[in-house]
């Protein structure tokens, strides 16, 4: 509202981009010493969800790609600490140059990101708390089609990312698919990835025989 009245632009016009407006907003109508604050609880922020995230990629990087289960302490180690390495280096890859070529990139990144973890995790993640029947190939199958199914949406058939991300556009010579349509490109891939890794799961629970034994479950639900 401030910008529009003080310029006669919505927000990320007046900014030149997404990304520019809330720096914009804090030099042009707060005061100096609150940009300081502002920017060292940002920091503060920043600087614990990059290390939880860098343990969690470095433990996924060590343990699900490379398995050291049966490696000695030391390689576990070394292995770890070239995880957090490769980890830092695509991050800071990534947050240096993807402003460059991609306007609204923080915003649009951290789209795709939660669009893909709420596809993949959320329904399997609810599941495992509350409901005693969802066997793993359900649960396996639903957070895999629910990944892809996210992931196609973004890259081929949304038209904000699709055309942002250029990969449609090097393969089919288009923005993004289904451009004849008024309707499917301006869904959001969540509305569809989300129901069908809610919908998929719960159609195999009921169809397929449940693949844990009884004792495992008990023990993981504690007897309830």
């Amino acid at each position: 509202m401030s910008f529009f009245r003080d310029s006669g632009q919505i927000a990320a016009a007046a900014a030149g981009g997404l990304d520019n407006i809330i720096p914009l907003f804090l030099n042009t109508y707060l005061p100096e010493w609150f940009g300081a604050i502002f920017m060292i609880v940002l920091i503060a922020a920043g600087m614990s969800t990059l290390s939880s995230q860098f343990h969690a990629i470095s433990t996924a990087f060590s343990h699900d790609l490379i398995n050291t289960k049966n490696r000695s302490e030391s390689q576990q180690v070394l292995i770890n600490r070239i995880g957090v390495l490769l980890a830092f280096i695509v991050t800071f890859s990534l947050a240096y140059y993807l402003p460059q070529i991609w306007s609204g990139a923080i915003a649009q990144a951290t789209a795709i990101f939660f669009g893909l973890c709420a596809a993949s995790f959320l329904p399997m993640h609810t599941g495992a708390l509350y409901s005693r029947r969802i066997s793993c190939r359900a649960a396996s199958t639903g957070m895999i089609a629910g990944f892809v199914v996210s992931l196609f949406g973004m890259i081929f058939v949304h038209f904000k990312t699709a055309a942002a991300l250029g990969i449609c556009k090097g393969i089919f010579q288009v923005d993004f698919l289904f451009k004849s349509s008024k309707v499917i490109p301006f869904i959001d891939p969540i509305v569809i990835a989300l129901t069908i890794s809610v919908l998929l799961p719960l159609l195999l629970t009921f169809t397929l025989k449940q693949d844990m034994k009884a004792k495992h479950i008990d023990r993981s639900f504690n007897g309830i």
